[in-house]
């Protein structure tokens, strides 16, 4: 195996992504290491989250014909690249080919309830989240995006309390789950409990514009 390669390897697998991807692009691929190089640099981007770069050698990676672990890899972090870029249907559909080799776990159905959701397909998304919850019901990924959904669509707030607070049971610093049980309280009705939440949200998170949003409007109410 070329020397860089079985390096940047050593490297990737032990966290150090930014040498690892380093030591790859300082290498020049050896025939019949090609596919082998393009998985390394997409994962090594999108961990990054250098994902316009990852793009291209995750797609390269799926359909290289690599071993069946190594490509469901990839197309997942093909389908995160995808949604957190704002390509919700491309996403969707690299999900979609992994539920269809059979690779159903609370995670993959997690990430299509995220999907549907961003499309506007409330029912669905849900219906994800409750398969997601039956196969881990201390999925906190899934708890909290059920939980934020049904309070934000008006659907049942009591139950996205009781699912929103667990999640954040789990990871009581977690701005997102911060802001879902604050978001969850507000649309009970609860302003003033609501900020409290929101505010903990911004400290950990204040960059985020839909935590700001949140937390101005609990804020303007509770005055």
């Amino acid at each position: 195996m070329n020397e860089g390669l079985y390096e940047a390897k050593k490297l990737y697998e032990t966290g150090k992504i930014d040498p690892a991807l380093s030591v790859l692009l300082a290498t020049e691929a050896t025939e019949g290491e090609e596919a082998e190089f393009a998985y390394y640099l997409g994962l090594c981007y999108a961990r990054l989250q250098r994902f316009e770069e990852a793009l291209p050698y995750l797609e390269r990676s799926v359909t290289s014909g690599q071993d069946e672990f190594r490509v469901s890899q990839c197309r997942f972090a093909l389908a995160y690249v995808y949604a957190v870029t704002n390509r919700s249907r491309m996403a969707e559909y690299e999900l979609k080919q992994l539920l269809g080799q059979g690779n159903e776990d609370a995670r993959l159905f997690s990430a299509l309830g995220f999907t549907a959701y961003e499309q506007g397909r409330i029912d669905e998304a849900l219906e994800f989240y409750d398969r997601a919850l039956e196969i881990d019901p201390e999925n906190a990924s899934a708890l909290n995006s059920a939980g934020y959904i049904l309070a934000n669509e008006g659907i049942d707030c009591k139950k996205a309390l009781v699912y929103c607070r667990k999640a954040l049971d789990s990871n009581p610093n977690n701005p997102a789950y911060l802001d879902s049980v604050g978001w969850a309280f507000y649309r009970s009705g609860m302003a003033e409990r609501a900020r409290v939440y929101l505010e903990r949200a911004v400290r950990q998170s204040p960059e985020n514009e839909t935590i700001q949003e949140h937390y101005k409007e609990v804020t303007e109410v509770a005055r």
